[in-house]
């Protein structure tokens, strides 16, 4: 994660040169940076994506609260660098309630037309996967009891309800069915900086995508705010 200090820092120099101007020069692919650049700009809906309640073990139809940035990652149940990057997704939830920023919030989607709502809500609930050496576990910020070959993987996921799309309307929006995907999201649902596959590499890209959206995208909403008011 940044200091203090630098994610203060970039955020301002980056500013200098206007949004939306970055895409990432360090995606998988050729394929994967043009999925990344077509995005940009278009308005994401949501409709059809449900989330699920914890304490009321309920699923409803998703609502998002008021915020100057989503951070949304789309995964899949199956898709193990889905799985591998749930650590530091959790670590960067966790930074970003740590400073109560709540101007920024994050979504996570099941993205997957075969995983039903029993099956998200139970792997939400005990994330465990079978089949995975220790060392792999380990790699993707897991625990694992020692000297139980046949034991599974205990995930470490993020703090967050964990939502599910419903149909296949949100995967043709992004263009692709490859996961995982994470975007960044104005207040108004565009999309400003789209990561196609694992975003562990591209960590700092994500923080300073994030810092650097919130420090357009907060005064607007601000703006907007008070024309309402009036």
């Amino acid at each position: 994660m940044l200091s203090k200090v630098t994610r203060t820092i970039i955020p301002l120099m980056l500013l200098a040169t206007g949004w939306p101007t970055l895409v990432s020069a360090s995606p998988g692919s050729e394929a994967d940076r043009s999925i990344e650049t077509e995005l940009l700009h278009r308005q994401l809906s949501f409709r059809g994506v449900q989330s699920y309640s914890r304490s009321q073990r309920e699923w409803h139809a998703l609502r998002l609260p008021p915020a100057a940035v989503y951070v949304v990652n789309l995964w899949s149940k199956t898709c193990q660098p889905c799985l591998a990057e749930m650590a530091e997704l959790r670590t960067l939830v966790e930074e970003y309630r740590s400073q109560s920023r709540q101007e920024v919030q994050f979504v996570m989607i099941a993205d997957s037309p075969d995983a039903s709502k029993a099956e998200i809500a139970a792997f939400w609930e005990r994330p465990r996967i079978p089949t995975v050496s220790a060392a792999a576990c380990l790699k993707m910020g897991g625990t694992m009891p020692l000297g139980k070959g046949d034991a599974q993987c205990s995930l470490a996921l993020p703090d967050l309800a964990p939502c599910r799309s419903t149909n296949a309307e949100l995967s043709g929006q992004v263009l692709t069915s490859k996961r995982p995907i994470t975007l960044l999201l104005d207040g108004d649902m565009v999309i400003r900086q789209a990561f196609v596959g694992s975003i562990r590499s591209r960590l700092v890209e994500l923080s300073t995508g994030i810092d650097r959206l919130v420090q357009v995208e907060k005064p607007r909403r601000n703006v907007l705010a008070r024309r309402v008011v009036w």
